[in-house]
């Protein structure tokens, strides 16, 4: 699906997540653009992936923010996504990730520092452990040298690869004074995934455009 998504976004083609349950692809005569329409059964709970749990939501933000990894379309392994490549110590508890040159949908170049203030706002404020928590639990420290992201560990951690967390734009969301309380609804968003979301209207409808600084 991602793969696919992905297409679309090289083509320019919008797409419109309802709650109808039904994929249509439709003529958009007034922008004459083609619309995707994929209906879910599930409103979305927040806007904010620090805050969103249910799998709507995260399925959204998949589409809107890159992580350091992502599964392979074939193994299912993991493959690169933000990070292009990655080597840890023989100890397997420092962990080097280089993050690739790229840039936000708003021009902005993504930094290892943009991960690494996203791990660590989780692992600080426990507001924004509320998705993905648990899987900052064995991080000892997190920094940025360039474009190195170095993750250190508690001990070895055999999902270091398979992590689940989006890696947020720190010239944004730093901005947000109290993470609990902030729904994300700004649009557009500030993104790096194939997606923006561009408007929201709760318990109806998200709505994405093709990111046209996606770097894939």
């Amino acid at each position: 699906m991602r793969k696919w998504l992905a297409r679309l976004a090289v083509l320019g083609v919008a797409l419109l997540m309802v709650c109808q349950g039904q994929v249509a692809l439709a003529q958009d005569p007034a922008a004459g653009k083609k619309v995707v329409r994929v209906g879910a059964t599930q409103a979305v709970d927040s806007m904010n992936p620090f805050l969103a749990v249910r799998l709507v939501s995260t399925s959204i933000h998949r589409w809107m923010y890159g992580f350091l990894t992502v599964p392979d379309s074939k193994t299912l392994k993991p493959s690169p996504d933000l990070a292009e490549s990655w080597s840890s110590s023989e100890d397997g508890l420092t962990w080097t990730f280089k993050i690739r040159q790229a840039q936000w949908s708003d021009g902005q170049p993504i930094t290892a520092e943009d991960a690494a203030w996203t791990f660590n706002k989780i692992m600080t404020d426990d507001a924004a452990k509320t998705a993905n928590g648990p899987a900052v639990e064995n991080f000892e420290s997190v920094t940025a040298n360039g474009q190195d992201l170095i993750i250190k560990l508690k001990e070895p951690q055999a999902s270091i690869l398979e992590n689940p967390i989006p890696i947020m734009p720190k010239h944004v969301w730093e901005k947000v004074d109290n993470i609990g309380d902030f729904s994300g609804d700004q649009y557009p968003a500030v993104v790096s995934g194939p997606y923006i979301a561009v408007e929201h209207k709760k318990d109806q409808y998200v709505k994405l455009q093709a990111n046209p600084n996606y770097w894939r």
